[in-house]
């Protein structure tokens, strides 16, 4: 019986092991510490003053120097998740802004509705270095049309689903 446990017990273990590494390998402190450092040397986007994005950089510089591979990896996946999420909505703001300078120009049918939307545009051009929730925020809140273009058009909807997204842990 005892036998049998511990068999058992051994195949779940090399079963848990294939599973977690389905190319049979482990990742190696080195391989993530080379994926940390590729990270914080080879940044994307608008990372430039960017205060949040400054913070997760500082802590994978600590996190790099720690022994314990698995908060290491853990760290970064968050750091991809949080960055990939950011790279997205800033992709998101570009779009937008490229958007309302189209509505400005074939769209606006007064010199209210102009101002309107050069001021949708600043304001989402300057969430650009903001955090992820205020990118989120900034997004929301210039998606709106010109009150005084014409009734009955939503050009919100073109958008602004799903800006409010959890699946990130920061």
């Amino acid at each position: 019986m005892n036998r049998k446990l511990i068999l058992t017990v051994l195949a779940l273990g090399i079963f848990a092991e294939i599973y977690a590494y389905p190319n049979g390998e482990k990742t190696t402190e080195a391989e993530v510490n080379a994926k940390i450092e590729q990270a914080i040397q080879n940044p994307l986007g608008h990372f430039q003053n960017n205060k949040e994005y400054e913070e997760f950089v500082e802590q994978l510089e600590i996190i790099k120097s720690l022994q314990d591979l698995e908060k290491k990896e853990k760290f970064y996946k968050n750091f991809q998740k949080y960055n990939n999420r950011r790279l997205e909505l800033e992709r998101d703001i570009e779009c937008r802004a490229k958007q309302l300078e189209k509505e400005v120009h074939t769209s606006a049918t007064s010199v209210e509705c102009i101002r309107f939307y050069y001021s949708q545009k600043i304001k989402i051009e300057a969430a650009l270095t903001d955090t992820n929730a205020q990118k989120e925020r900034s997004l929301l809140e210039n998606s709106e049309p010109c009150p005084a273009s014409v009734a009955g058009v939503d050009e919100s909807d073109f958008y602004y689903g799903s800006y409010y997204d959890d699946d990130y842990d920061y």
